[in-house]
């Protein structure tokens, strides 16, 4: 690069995926300048090959100190928040783990590796007359352009270096929504034996009542259980439905795990003197806008979910977001459906047990603001969750 480009050009603080200590300075090239952003991915050359790096800020013009340029962007918009990054350093120092690797870990794996035959490779396997790994390689590349790559790397490495194929860097399309199961439970504040004096006269149907008497009973029934259970089980669900008698909801399910046994939660109820005087102190806290912990002692049912709710409520309604944490992905399942049903759609979850699809999906309606509230497992303390105000 010309001294006089690099007056007007800036130099980027960028940490490499590699496990090497700190971060490292390059310069953005004039047909770059402008595009590239803090949490944005770049390539950049490392020794002897070009690797991926994040963008961590920019530094300004730097004339006089001898650096290598970035080679390309690799994302329009950036795939982390800028307000993340103190939070990797930190976690870099503490764990003693080089930065780029406590980024690249807690990113979602939504971009992946494919190759290209070159012109030169096309010689080299119409020019051979025996089968190797090679040719079986080169073939499998010709017949399935971008597709993801069936070998490791290492194979794939010495073929590039003969000019016979080029590497590519491809993104994983989010998955559409998840799939959702749909819930009935009865309106709020609807009482049965109001409803069922009301309606003595329109009972059509003769399992009207136990039908009603089963929604009542359980708070919120899969409508497919109901439906198995009762004959005329979509007649009676859009008929109270429309009477407002009954509203349906729906839960997302992610993946293989818990779709079986997924279940709704208990509608809200009066906390009692116990749940009032911890939510109170929790709320307190909060308000403090300072760090502190909290611990909630209480057996199994005894209404910790419940106070966990409230406080995230509390949270919600004074403009800021929250992340609920859960020992393991059952759990992280059934407070979906319920935080879902009690708070709408502007809830997202983030755990391993999705899908690479699910995982951009979920990462990217984080990044556009489209959740107030992130569930999930150990992950999910990486949700990037933008500052409201």
């Amino acid at each position: 690069m010309a001294e006089s480009e690099k007056s007007v050009s800036s130099t980027l603080r960028v940490a490499v995926a590699l496990p090497v200590k700190g971060s490292f300075s390059y310069w953005v090239p004039e047909r770059l300048s402008g595009s590239v952003k803090p949490g944005c991915r770049v390539l950049v050359p490392f020794n002897n090959r070009n690797v991926t790096g994040y963008v961590l800020n920019q530094e300004g013009a730097a004339p006089h100190r001898k650096l290598k340029n970035i080679i390309d962007i690799l994302d329009i918009e950036p795939v982390f928040l800028p307000h993340m990054i103190p939070f990797f350093e930190w976690i870099a120092e503490y764990y003693l783990c080089p930065i780029g690797m406590v980024i690249r870990a807690a990113l979602p794996e939504a971009h992946y590796k494919t190759v290209a035959i070159t012109p030169k490779g096309l010689e080299a396997l119409n020019g051979r007359l025996f089968a190797s790994e090679e040719i079986d390689i080169l073939s499998w590349v010709k017949a399935n352009p971008e597709k993801r790559l069936k070998w490791p790397l290492k194979k794939i490495y010495p073929l590039k270096e003969k000019g016979w194929l080029t590497l590519q860097n491809r993104s994983l399309k989010p998955t559409s929504s998840p799939k959702q199961l749909r819930f009935v439970m009865p309106e709020e504040d609807v009482d049965l034996k109001a409803v069922l004096a009301a309606s003595a006269r329109t009972l059509k149907a003769k399992n009207e009542i136990e039908f009603l008497t089963r929604v009542f009973d359980t708070g919120a029934i899969r409508a497919g259980e109901l439906r198995a259970r009762f004959n005329n089980g979509s007649y009676l669900i859009n008929k109270w439905v429309k009477k407002r008698v009954l509203k349906v909801c729906w839960v997302p399910v992610h993946g293989s795990h818990g779709q079986a046994n997924i279940s709704p939660p208990p509608l809200p109820h009066e906390l009692n003197h116990y749940q009032k005087k911890v939510l109170s102190d929790i709320v307190n806290h909060l308000d403090e806008g300072a760090f502190s912990s909290v611990l909630l002692h209480g057996v199994t049912g005894s209404g910790k979910t419940e106070v966990y709710c409230r406080a995230v409520e509390h949270t919600l309604r004074s403009g800021r977001r929250a992340i609920l944490m859960a020992p393991e992905i059952s759990l992280a399942m059934y407070l979906e459906g319920f935080f879902k049903l009690r708070l709408g759609d502007r809830i997202a979850i983030y755990h391993s047990g999705l899908t690479r699809r699910e995982k951009a999906y979920q990462w990217s309606r984080m990044m556009n603001g489209e959740a107030d509230l992130v569930i999930g497992a150990r992950s999910a303390i990486f949700s990037p969750c933008p500052i409201w105000g």
